[in-house]
């Protein structure tokens, strides 16, 4: 299975997941190699009183993970299910 299907069916699992998805609704794939972890807005979203929106913070937490095949794929999907799981009190810190 190439990284171009791969990525389709993330699309496809995110689409289909409803509004209130834990997991895959805060992992993207905006180019084909790597996964994006959006915990801005999943701690936005599970936020009891909702703070207005930064668009520079949401890019600041954005947390980037590359993948170059099939198997790479796999490990990232895993880590970022792991990663965004995570309560919101623990701060992930991307290092580049």
């Amino acid at each position: 299975m190439s990284v171009k299907t791969e990525v389709e069916s993330l699309h496809r699992i995110r689409e289909r997941a409803p509004a209130t998805a834990k997991v895959a609704g805060y992992i993207y794939a905006f180019k084909p190699g790597q996964l994006a972890l959006d915990f801005y807005f999943r701690n936005w979203v599970c936020a009891d009183d909702i703070p207005e929106w930064d668009e520079d913070e949401r890019y600041r937490q954005l947390v980037t993970l590359p993948y170059s095949n099939y198997e790479g794929f796999r490990r990232a999907y895993r880590m970022a299910r792991i990663l965004i799981a995570l309560p919101r009190h623990i701060r992930v810190v991307q290092v580049v």
